[in-house]
């Protein structure tokens, strides 16, 4: 198996879990974290990804291990970790690693994914937390994207019935916010030159950034992105 940290250093650069396995018919992790900018060039990796690998994934691993031990509920789980869902492997793009908040081991479970509209008629909501409930009595682990509307819907529908449900979320939980805002301040800066700044995707940049200003501690202003700092 290998370590945690070498997978944290992969996945910083965004590499697929695809794109590793055909990497890993050649080379382990340890021997392609060994190879030069140059060489990682020459194996497919763009510029910036073999920079970043080469010299800036190490202080997004050491935050993302100090994520890991700041709460008994906080795991990360790579690739290859008996917990990883093997259907998800089997997906276009599998990310090389999860980061968990809360109990991992419902990662065993069979699940059943419910999705919809942000904008559910009350039909809707009803149906869908009506459905919710069922699955969740039946056995099933409800789940969803934690969205408003139907997702939300889902995961009440299998609180009420006393099960448990997970929330899937496009970003590295507490980290990527952490790491944007120790990015961000007074000086307005785009989404875009923020996410290479950082080591993360772009649309993973903006979806953090709008639930960052939601909680009212960024804003948008000519330019880009601030960081508002409370009085």
């Amino acid at each position: 198996m290998e370590t945690l940290h070498n997978w944290l250093a992969i996945a910083s650069v965004g590499l697929s879990g695809q794109r590793y396995l055909q990497l890993s018919e050649h080379m382990s992790l340890a021997e392609l974290l060994a190879l030069p900018a140059s060489t990682l060039q020459q194996i497919g990796l763009t510029q910036r990804q073999a920079q970043l690998l080469c010299y800036e994934a190490s202080a997004w691993v050491e935050q993302a291990l100090q994520w890991q031990a700041e709460a008994a509920d906080h795991a990360i789980i790579p690739f290859d970790h008996p917990l990883y869902p093997p259907l998800l492997k089997e997906t276009r793009q599998p990310p090389l690693v999860l980061f968990v908040k809360g109990d991992a081991e419902l990662l065993r479970q069979p699940q059943i994914a419910m999705v919809g509209s942000r904008s559910p008629s009350p039909t809707g909501r009803k149906v869908a937390r009506q459905l919710a409930a069922e699955l969740t009595q039946s056995g099933m682990l409800v789940t969803s994207g934690m969205a408003q509307g139907i997702d939300s819907e889902c995961h009440l529908g299998a609180l009420q019935a006393g099960g448990k449900t997970i929330a899937v979320i496009n970003s590295t939980l507490d980290l990527c916010s952490k790491q944007l805002l120790d990015n961000l301040d007074e000086q307005p800066i785009p989404a875009d030159l923020l996410a290479e700044r950082v080591g993360i995707t772009v649309t993973d940049v903006s979806i953090t950034l709008l639930e960052l200003e939601l909680a009212g501690k960024v804003a948008v202003v000519p330019g880009g992105y601030i960081r508002v700092r409370s009085t």
